[in-house]
């Protein structure tokens, strides 16, 4: 979704909220964005690990959670390749959507420095796995 878009939600609102949410713009989409990388990177992480699982007969949320638990992709490995899906994923809609650059022009450079500014973000989620 683009800012035309927003604002075209932002049209439906009264004219103080509108106002209100015109002048956080950017920061709601940037909000908006990093939810939706965060269940990318959940989405990933628990996909990973229940196509891995040994048990695939789930008929409730515990059996599913019991199941992962099992799974042949240990949690590390699959929080790291949910990490770096998140990563992928956040540098498109940054690029294209939060900050509207449409270069593409040095966008190698562009991905290594992003993703080299989450490494950070991938060591605490690999000490959170390892407690």
């Amino acid at each position: 979704m683009t800012k035309e878009h927003f604002r075209k939600i932002y049209s439906l609102f009264p004219e103080p909220l509108k106002g209100l949410l015109m002048r956080f713009e950017d920061a709601l989409i940037y909000i908006f964005y990093g939810v939706l990388t965060t269940m990318v990177n959940y989405a990933v992480h628990f996909w990973l690990r229940l196509m891995f699982a040994t048990d695939k007969d789930w008929n409730s949320i515990r059996e599913m959670m019991d199941a992962m638990e099992t799974s042949a992709m240990p949690s590390a490995a699959a929080a790291a390749v949910a990490w770096a899906a998140a990563v992928a994923f956040a540098f498109y809609t940054n690029k294209y959507f939060v900050f509207e650059k449409k270069t593409k022009e040095g966008i190698w450079a562009e991905l290594v420095g992003f993703a080299g500014g989450r490494l950070l973000s991938l060591a605490i989620e690999m000490g959170i796995m390892f407690i």
